[in-house]
């Protein structure tokens, strides 16, 4: 069976009109939808370093806003038997910050409770470098196989999941008009 490559484009990538309360961003796959809030920041540097209760706690606030924006986007947005998946995107430098928030967030039932027992946390560099690696059908082919594990919070990131790196998802074609051009009189 070929399986056709998606893409993020206009028809399947919605942003939702919010005033706070919904995530930024429905995106239509072939067999999930993605619930995308868009975060510019998780804190300050002493937030993130220091990690000091106050810190902590700060941090903490801002991953719990984010997952009840995915929370009231999903129960209003999710269509029929699909497999929603909430995707926290960090347009910020993390590393392991918000792990102990998810399993806390886990383990306690919180997500349970909000709705959401499939959630990524991930920084926009992070998602950048995967898609450059592989296609949008294979990242969502990685989703579907963590999220069917009954043990998927344990599992880690999606960046550390076995995903097919043969197909990127970006097409750098373009770019080699560029090479040639900058490169043509040095050879």
């Amino acid at each position: 069976m070929v399986r056709k490559n998606l893409e993020f484009k206009r028809e399947n990538v919605q942003k939702l009109k919010s005033k706070g309360k919904h995530a930024d961003f429905l995106i239509t796959l072939e067999h999930t939808d993605l619930i995308i809030e868009v975060k510019s920041m998780i804190g300050g540097m002493l937030d993130k370093y220091a990690m000091k209760p106050k810190h902590v706690a700060k941090m903490w606030n801002r991953f719990y806003g984010a997952c009840t924006q995915c929370a009231h986007s999903k129960e209003e947005f999710k269509k029929n038997n699909k497999k929603v998946i909430s995707i926290v995107l960090i347009a910020d430098h993390i590393t392991a910050e918000y792990l102990p928030f998810q399993h806390f967030a886990s383990l306690s039932g919180l997500f349970d409770d909000l709705g959401i027992e499939e959630i990524e946390f991930i920084s926009w560099n992070a998602l950048e470098y995967l898609f450059h690696k592989t296609s949008v059908t294979e990242f969502e082919r990685a989703l579907i196989k963590k999220w069917s594990n009954p043990e998927a919070m344990s599992l880690g990131s999606i960046m550390s999941l076995d995903v097919d790196r043969d197909t990127p998802a970006h097409s750098y074609e373009y770019l080699k008009d560029v090479e040639n051009e900058i490169f043509k009189d040095v050879g």
